[in-house]
């Protein structure tokens, strides 16, 4: 979660103004599993987090092997992982994967994660 900082502002009909400020927490989703068969759902890894409310100044996902051999890495938020080996196009084999996630927010609030990804293969 990140905090933000939400304020409202109201206006009467003779152009008064007040504020109101509140602190609220932006929820950022991370899956732990993901089914890259091409049918069009959980075809892609990556965080799920309002980018558009809250705009990123940084971002940086990695994608490793459980033996730390790094296979994947962007510093766009809007790039998932497909899964698939980007200089032979073939898929990664089922099994678990380690990410590591940094988004810095544009008011500089952060947002860092390490964790487990499952590819899951539904064809098997």
């Amino acid at each position: 979660m990140k905090k933000i900082l939400i304020i409202i502002a109201l206006f009467s009909l003779f152009g008064c103004k007040k504020e109101q400020y509140k602190e609220a927490n932006v929820p950022v989703y991370i899956p732990s599993v993901f089914s890259p068969d091409g049918d069009g759902v959980n075809d892609f890894f990556g965080p799920i987090f309002d980018y558009q409310g809250f705009p990123v100044a940084e971002y940086r996902m990695m994608i490793e092997t459980t033996d730390n051999f790094k296979i994947f890495e962007t510093n766009n938020y809007k790039d998932m992982w497909t899964g698939i080996n980007l200089k032979t196009k073939i898929a990664y084999p089922a099994g678990a994967y380690k990410f590591h996630i940094f988004i810095r927010f544009s008011d500089n609030g952060e947002f860092k994660h390490d964790g487990k990804i499952d590819i899951i293969d539904f064809q098997q």
